[in-house]
């Protein structure tokens, strides 16, 4: 199974707790994801998830959405999750770019 590369659903409809439900779920995927980032917008004060405690690999969170220099280093395996920016995500050019790649990028729109 391929993580969605962006899900489009109504405010408070459950996209981010699915996502971590399917991040939980090790048996989904040919390659297990070794690292999740967590991009979520500037304008939420504390971050919204705390998957560092569900998920049983490395979880890092960040605010606004990652650089080409941040794709460009970072390792394989690794699971992008934009939360609450879809706008900013569709925008990058970096995360075009990175979803042609072997990243798997998710926005949570």
């Amino acid at each position: 199974m391929e993580f969605p590369p962006i899900t489009v659903l109504a405010s408070g409809s459950g996209k981010t707790y699915l996502a971590g439900k399917i991040l939980e779920r090790t048996d989904l995927f040919e390659r297990r994801a070794k690292r999740v980032i967590y991009c979520y917008p500037c304008f939420i004060k504390n971050r919204p998830v705390n998957w560092e405690n569900t998920l049983k690999i490395p979880v890092s969170y960040r605010i606004g959405i990652l650089t080409q220099e941040d794709i460009d280093e970072m390792e394989p395996h690794t699971t992008i999750v934009i939360d609450d920016n879809y706008d900013g995500a569709v925008a990058s050019t970096a995360v075009d770019q990175g979803s042609k790649s072997d990243l798997k990028i998710a926005s949570l729109a």
